[in-house]
């Protein structure tokens, strides 16, 4: 004859306990796991950004043709300090090779656009391991669309997402002195933004008021 005992009442209340129990433990430790490989992921790409652009504005000093477009201030703990902003707008034209909008004056600003993405292996606007425009761009007549223009004056990365134009794209941010060197990358992926600024990673969320550097003069008139 079968065994055709089943699990009594108690037996599933025990078993369901038991897998409550296991789930408060488990469930916290695999979304934190979850987190900080995201953080890791957005750090390591602000890092890619960061060194692409370092040598991409060597390359322009080195090059010598065109000047660095020095036409900005950036305030850092309380000192302006004369700087060139690269952000969406520059990296989206770059992507379509679309210098219809420099002069001698801030070309420099294309070409270290044209080299961050390079060295991001970027150029092939059909295929962006970083997103910079909204736009699917497969010609040099689409105009790319970016919410985050050249002043970026403390633009909330809620405001940047509920743009149409910041569908999709990462927002970035680069600062740089008089001398080239790289003083401010922030980069957003998702609901994060990474700033890396004195050699130190910060990460904040969408939720949690997340928003591009409030520290720039927009045009500085010297």
């Amino acid at each position: 004859m079968k065994n055709t005992k089943g699990f009594t009442l108690i037996e599933i209340i025990v078993v369901i306990a038991i897998i409550g129990v296991l789930s408060s433990i488990l469930v916290p430790s695999i979304l934190g796991y979850v987190k900080r490989a995201k953080e890791t992921r957005i750090k390591v790409e602000t890092r890619y950004i960061y060194n692409a652009a370092t040598a991409s504005i060597a390359d322009v000093i080195m090059d010598g043709e065109y000047p660095l477009a020095i036409d900005k201030q950036y305030v850092k703990n309380g000192v302006k300090i004369n700087c060139g902003l690269i952000t969406n707008v520059n990296i989206g034209r770059a992507q379509i090779t679309d210098e219809s909008k420099y002069t001698s004056a801030n070309k420099s600003d294309y070409l270290i656009a044209k080299g961050v993405i390079r060295g991001l292996d970027s150029e092939d606007v059909k295929w962006q391991f970083y997103k910079f425009s909204s736009k699917s761009i497969n010609t040099t007549n689409v105009k790319p669309l970016n919410p985050l223009g050249l002043d970026c004056k403390g633009m909330t990365l809620k405001k940047f997402h509920a743009d149409p134009k910041g569908a999709g794209c990462s927002g970035v941010v680069i600062v740089y002195d008089s001398t080239g060197e790289v003083i401010l990358v922030q980069y957003s992926r998702s609901d994060m933004l990474c700033t890396y600024e004195d050699s130190k990673y910060t990460i904040t969320y969408e939720d949690k008021g997340a928003k591009f550097t409030s520290n720039m003069v927009k045009y500085w008139k010297g």
